[in-house]
């Protein structure tokens, strides 16, 4: 929310609570009236009569101020997810109101003493209870106000997150594809059509079917996850062209629901790095993938062994770049992404709640 905006709430707040002020004030006053003339008082108690307007007026703004302000600016940050704290806080924040107003009253009592002790005993009573009640009830306004500027700054945020995630998701699906990969497929599957024609078709309808969900499906929010996975094993199926170790990669999944939905090419990215930055081809297990969804909990774990001269590479550009972290991040706050180096493997592990 803006901060004009922040301001012209407080401000309305404040004004129409500053009106019923004036207008509780005045009938108090009106009352006190009602009971006698004005011309009948003395003066002695034309002076109570105006110091406990003065009385009525510190009493209701002064608590309301102080709880308002300590409740909106300390304790909604520190306390808002802490039950038992932020009741203890709401109460300080009113301890504090009643007790500097109670200090002011005191003190304009001791500059001009008009009223004998049993009557400022009587008053003072009175005029705590109103203090409790007035800084309770800004306390908690403070709290609802607060918890308001926050919640419509939220939805603003959301809409401009989801915004700025159609961009990056566009930018990711333009880089999602290495050319690399597509031109040593394209190389590969030319190679294979002297040698086999048949398999040189079959692997050139899997690279046609991976360019035709990169075009289509990637525009949807969710998908089935069965679709990412015939995704992500064709892509695996293109990048054994280039190995004849038949345990170059390793993928596994254990899924109790294929349908669950989720958002489209959430793991290629991971799994291309995989590849790019793999050992030599004839290694077995270079590239380790298993996905794993049991009662709505998804864990994707991708491993590539590396070689030194390869590490200070992986390192610099990162598994888990900016882009993918952000699109993660803002498809699923609640995510964990751990990136992670052993003497054989680069790992990534990917948690979700879904």
């Amino acid at each position: 929310m803006k901060k004009s905006n922040v301001f012209l709430l407080h401000f309305c707040y404040w004004l129409f609570y500053s009106i019923i002020g004036v207008l509780v004030i005045s009938l108090l006053m009106g009352m006190i009236f009602m009971e006698e003339k004005f011309t009948q008082f003395t003066a002695v108690e034309v002076l109570k009569v105006k110091q406990l307007k003065v009385f009525s007026i510190v009493s209701y703004f002064i608590p309301a101020l102080i709880s308002y302000l300590l409740t909106y600016f300390i304790v909604f940050k520190y306390f808002i997810n802490k039950n038992w704290k932020l009741v203890l806080s709401v109460l300080a924040s009113v301890f504090i109101s009643v007790v500097v107003n109670s200090l002011i009253v005191l003190t304009i009592h001791l500059i001009d003493p008009v009223f004998q002790p049993i009557e400022l005993a009587t008053l003072f009573e009175l005029l705590l209870f109103v203090t409790c009640i007035v800084g309770l009830l800004n306390a908690i306004m403070g709290i609802i106000i607060k918890g308001f500027v926050k919640w419509f700054s939220e939805v603003n945020e959301k809409k401009a997150l989801q915004e700025q995630n159609h961009q990056m998701e566009l930018a990711l699906v333009k880089s999602q594809l290495d050319p690399h990969f597509l031109f040593n497929s394209i190389n590969n599957i030319d190679v294979l059509i002297h040698k086999d024609a048949d398999k040189a078709s079959a692997f050139l309808n899997k690279l046609s079917d991976i360019m035709r969900f990169m075009l289509f499906e990637t525009k949807n929010e969710k998908i089935a996850l069965s679709k990412e996975l015939t995704y992500i094993e064709k892509y695996i199926e293109l990048q054994r062209i280039r190995s004849s170790n038949g345990q170059y990669v390793q993928f596994s999944k254990q899924l109790d629901n294929e349908n669950q939905l989720i958002a489209p090419m959430l793991f290629i990215p991971f799994i291309e790095n995989a590849f790019k930055y793999s050992e030599t081809f004839k290694s077995e297990k270079a590239v380790i993938i298993q996905l794993e969804l049991l009662n709505g909990k998804l864990k994707f774990i991708c491993k590539n062994r590396y070689s030194i001269s390869t590490a200070k590479t992986i390192e610099s550009n990162g598994l888990g770049n900016d882009l993918i972290q952000k699109r993660i991040g803002l498809l699923y706050p609640d995510h964990k992404l751990t990136i992670s180096k052993d003497e054989i493997y680069f790992s990534v592990l990917l948690e979700l709640d879904l």
